[in-house]
């Protein structure tokens, strides 16, 4: 980062790391964060004083400041353009991803109290997708479950030993096994009703997902989605909102997209006087019959989720903020 300041106040931030050089401000001997301090060893630009030309009443009046340079700092050889869609410049649109992680997981995986919960939630084969786990349901079907699974066996062998115990093998060989294999096993290990797995899987699969370094894997493997919802969805749709966002990212997460037909169904209702509530009203229409419930819950911020009422906007905190 940037930074300019007295002596002391450079010296303790670039001991601290978070600075590699900097622009001391030397001038104001005054300074309580100058007296006594010596110059810092990683300064580029010290500036050590000040001329004045002219009277402070005359229009000419010039105040230069005299500026030492160490040369240690060359300069730079492009400045990278703010991006309102990249969430690590755009505070706000960082906190959108949040929050629909927090919804979308919340429709996944129906957690009562804490996130966290999200992290254990396991079911089974009932959507024929074998084995479906963690804060967005990553699963066999889709293939990105498998991914974590092998991440964590790369990564940490002993804590999945410990945790699967004398089914670690079994595990590992399945995973090195077909797509439609692996849903057959995930079939295999369901209890009668699909909703879940059998013991011990079950308790595997809960403890794995208190594991912090598995919690990690989930984590980063959400980037697929929160990037798909920028880029097309909110893109394409013209979202700029924070309920834009929160409902491209549940798009991206249950359907992937509303596809080419039902984005030209969409643009033709679009009027100048079409609001970004009227298009998310629109776009739920479109979806996946399943999704539809959590879409229209997210454009009017109630509804009913999982057989359960929602209100996103009070108990959430979704709201309408531009997030560019």
């Amino acid at each position: 980062m940037g930074l300019y300041g007295p002596r002391n106040t450079c010296i303790q931030v670039c001991d601290a790391g978070y600075a590699l050089s900097c622009f001391v401000s030397d001038m104001s001997t005054g300074y309580s964060g100058n007296l006594g301090y010596p110059l810092p060893k990683s300064w580029a630009f010290d500036q050590y004083a000040g001329d004045e030309f002219g009277l402070k009443t005359d229009p000419d009046y010039t105040d230069i400041d005299k500026v030492a340079v160490s040369g240690s700092y060359h300069g730079e050889e492009e400045v990278k353009p703010y991006d309102p869609f990249d969430p690590y410049e755009n505070e706000k649109l960082a906190e959108a991803i949040k929050l629909a992680v927090y919804i979308t997981a919340k429709f996944e995986t129906n957690y009562q109290n804490d996130i966290k919960e999200a992290y254990s939630c396991v079911t089974g084969n009932f959507d024929g997708q074998g084995i479906s786990f963690g804060i967005i349901q990553y699963n066999f079907g889709q293939e990105t479950l498998q991914p974590i699974l092998n991440e964590m066996i790369e990564h940490a062998p002993e804590v999945m030993s410990q945790i699967f115990g004398t089914d670690y093998e079994t595990l590992k060989n399945k995973l090195s096994s077909s797509k439609s294999d692996l849903i057959a096993w995930g079939n295999s290990i369901s209890t009668s009703g699909k909703s879940s797995l059998i013991s011990p899987w079950k308790e595997y699969f809960e403890e794995l997902g208190q594991n912090s370094l598995c919690q990690s894997i989930q984590k980063k493997n959400l980037e697929t989605y929160w990037r798909r919802a920028i880029d097309p969805i909110c893109k394409n749709y013209n979202l700029k909102t924070c309920r834009g966002y929160v409902m491209a990212f549940d798009i991206a997460v249950k359907d992937w997209a509303l596809g080419d037909t039902a984005y030209n169904q969409i643009q033709s209702q679009i009027t100048e006087s079409t609001t970004e509530r009227d298009i998310l009203n629109l776009m739920a229409q479109y979806g996946s019959a399943s999704s539809r419930a959590r879409h229209e819950a997210i454009a009017r911020g109630t509804g009913t989720v999982n057989e359960e009422p929602i209100n996103l906007d009070a108990d959430y905190g979704l709201n309408d903020t531009p997030f560019r």
